[in-house]
């Protein structure tokens, strides 16, 4: 029987996405409130638990169901960051929502968990105002505080020419 070379299988991989998701909580900004824009309850369970890991249970969690909800807190609640679901009711989708809120949203950076993972969709809502988006299916540690991570870098803006 071969021997497996050092480093290489299931055990090795996990270690290298804890590793990852360590070293990018110990690099987080520390994030105090952050708004959950989500209609459905399973999705916002999951993002909450991924923030509370990512950032520590101090961090501040304020969740809307709905657009007109969206509006409101986004207004009265100033946030660090927001993560914003593929759906709000009345059924828009997540390059609507960001446009329609856009006036409400402030400096706080996007995070959209969007249902649709290809390049169109993804474009598209970095278009409408996303500083990053992660597909649902890759809500895994790691691949969420790197999308975190992205959005609460300084942006440069772009030269004027």
């Amino acid at each position: 029987m071969g021997r497996r070379a050092a480093g290489s299988g299931v055990g090795s991989e996990l270690l290298k996405r804890r590793s990852a998701l360590s070293f990018e909580r110990a690099m987080a900004p520390k994030v105090g409130t952050v708004v959950l824009l989500f209609a459905d309850d399973c999705d916002a369970a999951l993002v909450s638990a991924l923030v509370n890991m990512t950032f520590g249970y101090e961090t501040k969690l304020l969740r809307r169901r709905t657009l007109g909800e969206s509006f409101d807190i986004l207004l009265t609640q100033p946030s660090d960051l927001i993560i914003l679901g593929e759906m709000l009711p009345p059924n828009v989708n997540a390059t609507n929502s960001l446009r329609m809120l856009a006036p409400a949203l402030g400096m706080a950076p996007v995070l959209v968990v969007s249902a649709h993972g290809d390049l169109g969709s993804i474009s598209q809502r970095m278009a409408a105002g996303a500083a990053a988006v992660i597909s649902r299916d890759n809500l895994a540690g790691a691949d969420f505080a790197e999308a975190v991570s992205r959005c609460l870098r300084p942006r440069v803006p772009l030269a004027a020419e």
